[in-house]
């Protein structure tokens, strides 16, 4: 396994931090992460817009991130330019968070607050070696119910069987027709499940 030192002054101390290939690779993907966030919240700023998410939401929910991210990657083989990249992959969103598949997606990619780092379930479990006490994956699967709720609350909408009336519409129909923004519509689900208890 080849190794990469790299040589920092703290305090006047020289210290030699070597990197395998694997640590490499994975600060080369956050840091590609990090950009794509940045170019995509600039996207979203621009003329392209997304019609149901700000670049506040994707701070607050970086699973649209990884979403937008993977959809990127996905795409990137294909022959056109780095901004028509974004916008193809923004308008592959707005097709896609109208439909329960979407927010199924969500659910999966809801990451956890692990020591400070934002990362999925999986690296939470290895990182703390006690995923089935540790609250960092408690709480992301609690977000990840609320995603799983937003999905069925759309399912229900489309197949007739939510709570819409002639004088009130449900939450779904409200998200859907843009009557409110997206967090809203998040913490619609959470409230859900808050009474489901």
């Amino acid at each position: 396994m080849r190794t990469m030192t790299i040589q920092r002054i703290l305090d006047g101390t020289k210290y030699n931090i070597s990197l395998t290939d694997q640590e490499m690779e994975r600060a080369f993907r956050i840091r590609k992460s990090n950009y794509l966030k940045e170019d995509f919240s600039t996207a979203i700023r621009s003329t392209i817009g997304s019609d149901f998410f700000t670049p506040e939401d994707i701070e607050q929910f970086p699973e649209i991130l990884e979403w937008l991210a993977d959809r990127f990657e996905i795409l990137e083989d294909s022959n056109m330019d780095h901004n028509s990249l974004l916008e193809l992959s923004l308008s592959q969103l707005d097709r896609a968070a109208v439909t329960p598949e979407f927010f199924a997606k969500m659910a999966v990619l809801s990451p956890a607050l692990c020591n400070g780092d934002v990362v999925s379930v999986s690296e939470c479990e290895e990182k703390c070696e006690k995923y089935y006490r540790c609250s960092c994956v408690a709480s992301a699967n609690d977000r990840s119910r609320a995603w799983e709720t937003l999905g069925s609350l759309v399912s229900m909408h489309q197949k007739g069987i939510c709570t819409c009336s002639d004088t009130e519409t449900c939450k779904a129909a409200d998200y859907l027709s843009g009557r409110i923004r997206f967090p809203e519509f998040f913490h619609a689900a959470a409230e859900v499940l808050k009474e489901a208890g």
